[in-house]
């Protein structure tokens, strides 16, 4: 049951991060992507190197509102705050 419970987690986190790279998506549901990531971050779980780039990437789009990037620092904070690493390039 963990076994699927993890693998569940791993691919609501894909869901959510096309949700952040899709170029179509408006920025409603990059905010409520963003929110998810950052309560999976919250509970001390480590995103994937995508996730964090796709956070990133609300954070320089133009196209994204204020809320959503606002949501999107949010979410990279609490990835800072659990001591996870971020992306090296």
């Amino acid at each position: 049951m963990a076994k699927a419970g993890k693998e569940l987690l791993k691919e609501a986190i894909e869901g959510l991060i096309q949700v952040l790279n899709n170029p179509e998506v408006g920025s409603g549901a990059k905010s409520l992507a963003a929110y998810a990531l950052g309560k999976v971050a919250k509970a001390g779980k480590e995103l994937q190197k995508e996730a964090i780039e796709g956070l990133i990437q609300v954070l320089n789009n133009p196209e994204v509102g204020t809320f959503a990037k606002s949501l999107a620092a949010d979410a990279l904070g609490e990835v800072a705050r659990a001591g996870k690493e971020f992306a090296k390039e």
